[in-house]
């Protein structure tokens, strides 16, 4: 999933312009595979999705705090890729356009899902965008089915936006977190930068990106439709199987022994 993460990435950015975030310990897991292009950060421990986010957007704020960032989950399954990367690449447009604003990629559902999250478009923005009014998260099946009905989107997490902004939801919305990681941005080219890194995560909470960030803020984002793309969040078993079965491809569980 990375690797092929990896190759949606090269179709945006050049290989030194690369940020890849793993957990503990994912480094020994990379160790028989070909280099992955660009940097690679290991966080010291799991502090869920926004420490994630916030440990390379340090790097790419104290370089360029006008930079452009695009997000990508590694757990997606995402084809074509070249009609993918020209959808990513308009919402990195619309970054640049509107400052303020977090561009969300989102995809018109296919059935009343109940594991994803949903975003509830506003008002056109121009380029095919829409404002978001609000967000639901992983609603139980009646609700679904209303969303799907009113035309709401199912919200991939995959993002762009300019770097100062993502950083400044941060420090409004989770200051005690954005007050570890201003100390790690400090820090960044010293010979301290080790130490904040793992004294950051020493002190650092759990937050969820989505829940504790996004959700909070609807009016600082604004989705883009990923039409013409299959996606599919692999966070699931289940759901690499569904997929690889529609690709017509062996499932690596089924020859799993009960």
């Amino acid at each position: 999933m990375l690797e092929h993460t990896l190759e949606r990435a090269r179709l945006l950015s050049p290989d030194e312009r690369l940020l890849t975030v793993t957990g503990p310990g994912h480094h020994a897991h990379l160790a028989d595979h070909p280099p992955v292009a660009g940097s690679v950060l290991e966080q010291p421990d799991n502090k869920e999705t926004a420490p994630g986010l916030y440990l390379p957007l340090a790097r790419v704020v104290a370089a360029d705090p006008e930079a452009v960032v695009v997000v990508l989950p590694s757990d997606h399954f995402v084809a074509p890729n070249a009609r993918f990367a020209g959808r990513a690449l308009e919402a990195a447009s619309l970054a640049r356009r509107h400052p303020t604003k977090v561009l969300l990629l989102a995809v018109p559902p296919s059935r009343p899902e109940t594991d994803y999250g949903w975003v509830e478009p506003e008002e056109p923005l121009d380029g095919g965008a829409w404002t978001i009014a609000r967000f639901h998260e992983k609603p139980d099946l009646r609700t679904a089915e209303l969303l799907m009905r009113r035309g709401f989107l199912w919200n991939t997490m995959i993002m762009a936006a300019r770097a100062r902004t993502l950083w400044s939801l941060g420090c409004r919305l989770r200051p005690d977190m954005m007050g570890l990681f201003e100390g790690v941005k400090q820090a960044l080219g010293t010979g301290r930068e080790s130490w904040a890194v793992e004294e950051a995560y020493r002190r650092l909470p759990s937050v969820n990106f989505s829940r504790d960030i996004l959700e909070r803020a609807p009016e600082s984002c604004a989705l883009l439709p990923l039409s013409g793309v299959s996606w599919c969040d692999w966070g699931r078993p289940e759901r690499v199987v569904e997929t690889l079965r529609a690709l017509g491809r062996p499932s690596p569980f089924d020859a799993v022994p009960a």
